[in-house]
């Protein structure tokens, strides 16, 4: 059995090596990279990092604001010796480099011989389009522009009243009766006819010149735009085949060659899972299993993420990545991709009639089918109505959120539960446990949320792109660590209910057991338990389904 723990820093040869002593069992394969629980051993060496950190960071002057990812990769060497190996994601203090932490994975020195060069260019573009942009030229053409407009405006107006007034004089004329004018009066209405589609045709002219010429200035700096956005594109993509990683096997790849759509996010390879991969591989070092955290100088929670909380590593930028770096280890299955088996009487149901059905799902089980399972609350209902391929469910519920969903047995009942879900004229209430006690007995939660483009499915609060969302909630119990809470949406959004309580501008306290956005435990402890609708048939309804927690 090997094992590990007891650290001691003897680190005269490799300052980034920190031996381990022997104590803890270590895994028999290589845990996921994306698993939520990193493995005790893994933990141990997290834990011995962390009571580091404070002194390395006034030893490197590392910033006192924000928070940074560290990684921890635990490894054997040749002589059999284990240890861990530490690292972080991105730069530190504005440095790439510092004592004690695996360096990044491309090579400094050309790095900053590409990035020297194209920023000269960069800039030299910027400073041509920002002059360009506020050229004295520019601001003629763009005054001559508006006046042409605002005379040829001015003098179609005057010639449209004009022919209003001549033609209210001809209308009175023809009232009179005087039947020897009309020929005269249809020659002068077609005149004036004439004489506005040939003054609107000038003035359209002289207005389009004016354009013309704006337009021909502004397409010579969006001209200058475009170079710098090929510049800046070609650019990134020398940085990138700077990027030469090595596999657990040996083998070399370029990290462009990685990502099948050719489109690598910011920051690709920078992250501390990668980093530390690398620089064991390249070293012949034994993998054995590792784990990421968020630290925050302080202690002091500044977004979603939480001080000293386990996070797997993300999939937009690692997802295409960790397969190669682990090529020729046996890798064990992340445990949130696999779905537990339930007896086949659930999903149970709480209430049933000849147009709907309401079921209480078990966390853990998926509402629809997924890309990989198909087993979940839909499929079950579909194989037990003799309804596969028509759409029961009317709304959702997270994998790991419990309790009531609600289902159509035809097509009449389908269309008139989705117009009340869609016109939020359905009260819901969600029971939930927080990590933490709260101050206020209730209160209303406004923030709008987007997905995290490069970790999906975790969500973000975005001011500028999320959509509204807003979560009343009310305290019901507490206890000396966890708060009870009963949660009202008004939206219905992705993660709604788990971010807003996470969120330090919303309660700050995640719901127990929110591997996303705060600690793993048994479970999540959410469930869905009220629904309050209008039945197809006309009738108010209320639904309960109490929470096993």
């Amino acid at each position: 059995m090997r094992c590990i723990a007891n650290f001691q820093c003897r680190c005269r040869c490799d300052c980034v090596f920190v031996p381990l002593d022997e104590v803890v069992e270590l895994p028999k394969c290589f845990p996921s990279p994306f698993d939520n629980t990193p493995h005790p051993a893994a933990r141990i060496a997290a834990e011995h990092l962390q009571s580091r950190l404070p002194e390395l960071a006034r030893r490197h002057d590392f910033p006192g604001d924000g928070g940074k990812m560290f990684g921890v990769l635990v490894v054997r060497r040749h002589s059999g010796q284990y240890g861990y190996l530490a690292g972080y994601s991105g730069m530190l203090a504005e440095k790439w480099c510092h004592d004690q932490f695996v360096p990044p994975i491309f090579d400094q020195p050309s790095r900053e011989q590409i990035l020297s060069s194209g920023e000269r260019e960069l800039e030299q573009f910027s400073d041509a389009i920002d002059s360009m942009s506020a050229s004295r030229e520019l601001r003629v053409l763009k005054r001559l522009l508006a006046r042409a407009q605002r005379q040829a405006q001015n003098q179609l107006a005057a010639l449209k009243h004009r022919n209003s007034e001549r033609k209210r004089v001809r209308h009175e004329i023809r009232r009179s009766g005087d039947g020897s004018t009309e020929a005269m009066l249809a020659l002068q209405s077609s005149d004036d006819r004439r004489e506005l589609r040939a003054l609107g045709k000038t003035l359209e002219d002289r207005v389009q010149r004016s354009r013309d010429a704006w337009l021909s200035a502004r397409r010579r700096i969006e001209d200058l735009r475009q170079q710098r956005r090929e510049l800046s594109r070609r650019l990134q993509s020398q940085l990138f085949e700077g990027y030469k990683l090595c596999a657990a096997d040996g083998d070399r790849a370029v990290m462009n060659k990685l990502f099948s759509d050719g489109l690598l996010p910011g920051g690709a390879g920078d992250c501390a899972a990668a980093k530390l991969l690398h620089y064991a591989n390249v070293r012949a070092l034994e993998l054995v299993c590792m784990a990421e955290f968020w630290w925050e100088p302080g202690g002091i929670q500044s977004g979603l993420r939480r001080h000293r909380c386990y996070y797997p590593a993300c999939k937009s930028k690692c997802g295409p990545l960790m397969p190669f770096l682990l090529k020729g280890l046996v890798v064990a299955p992340a445990a949130q991709l696999l779905v537990p088996e339930f007896d086949p009487c659930e999903p149970g149901i709480i209430y049933e009639d000849d147009d709907i059905i309401a079921v209480s799902k078990p966390a853990g089980m998926l509402s629809v089918p997924g890309k990989s399972h198909s087993d979940s609350v839909e499929q079950r209902l579909a194989g037990r109505h003799g309804s596969t391929g028509q759409r029961m469910l009317i709304h959702r519920l997270d994998q790991a959120t419990s309790g009531l969903l609600l289902a159509a047995k035809n097509r009449r009942a389908h269309k008139s539960l989705h117009k009340q879900f869609e016109n939020r004229q359905i009260s819901k209430r969600y029971v939930a446990v927080l990590d933490g006690v709260l101050a206020r007995a209730d209160g209303q939660i406004d923030m709008p949320l987007r997905v995290d483009l490069e970790d999906r499915p975790r969500q973000l609060v975005c001011y500028e792109h999320g959509r509204q969302a807003s979560t009343g909630y009310e305290v019901v119990g507490r206890t000396d660590s966890t708060t009870r809470v009963h949660f009202y949406p008004f939206s219905g959004r992705t993660h709604q209910l788990r971010v807003h309580a996470a969120h330090p501008d919303g309660l700050g306290a995640p719901i127990v057991g929110d591997e996303l956005y705060g600690k793993s435990a048994t479970r999540l402890l959410l469930h869905a338990e009220y629904l309050r609708f209008r039945h197809p048939d006309g009738n108010m309804m209320e639904l309960h389904d109490k929470p096993p927690f």
